[in-house]
């Protein structure tokens, strides 16, 4: 096996073998909650178990699956997915197609299971195969939605707490007033907030900070 990757993916190596049967790959794109899908796999070193359910949703975060570290957005279903399911096909039952990798399970929550996108696979595929890295793009930024309400309830709240703050003495107040200037109203209006700038990232070079608001890209 190679080193796991960021995209949750492993390619195995195996001996040179000709007349293997080939799965059809589908388009997940098409995919929609309700589709009948069957997961197969080897759970617990039960060959070739197959087990069946439902798309229960689409486009589910690495975050929100519980592996943010993960490049990956998620099919979630409700077909059972065991250890030793990982890395076997998730098949539209419609078109017999193979549209997902079986990849994990949330902790806890009976019937949760999640595959990679087929149409993310096709994309990396080749790379893997040859044992060349995946890259990803990144900026190095957090950011938070702004809305106009969202902002002006953030500067009331801020501008009460300075109202509210006790009259340090002269000595307090120098010290103070440089953390003040550094914390700017927050501008009304709807975009994405810079919650925080990693150090050493394109979006530090680039010169963005805490508290700015992107409007649009490439505009």
């Amino acid at each position: 096996n190679t080193e796991r990757t960021d995209s949750d993916l492993d390619p195995e190596e195996t001996q040179s073998v000709s007349n293997l049967p080939v799965a059809d790959l589908g388009d997940s794109d098409d995919l929609q909650v309700g589709r009948l899908v069957i997961a197969v796999g080897t759970p617990g070193g039960l060959d070739n178990t197959v087990t069946m359910g439902i798309v229960s949703g689409l486009e589910r975060s690495s975050a929100v699956v519980g592996i943010p570290h993960k490049k990956v957005d998620y099919i979630q279903t409700d077909a059972a997915i065991n250890p030793g399911n990982s890395g076997g096909p998730l098949v539209d039952v419609e078109t017999g197609r193979v549209v997902g990798i079986n990849a994990a399970i949330r902790a806890h929550m009976e019937g949760t299971s999640f595959a990679i996108p087929i149409n993310r696979v096709r994309e990396i595929m080749h790379d893997l195969a040859q044992g060349k890295g995946v890259k990803h793009g990144y900026l190095g930024i957090s950011l938070a939605t702004c809305t106009p309400d969202w902002a002006q309830q953030q500067n009331s709240n801020f501008e009460r707490s300075r109202e509210h703050q006790q009259t340090p003495s002269d000595g307090e107040s120098t010290r103070q007033q440089p953390h003040h200037r550094r914390r700017q109203r927050i501008p009304e209006v709807y975009g994405a907030l810079v919650h925080k700038v990693f150090p050493q990232t394109p979006a530090e070079r680039g010169g963005l900070r805490i508290h700015d608001v992107i409007l649009e890209i490439g505009g």
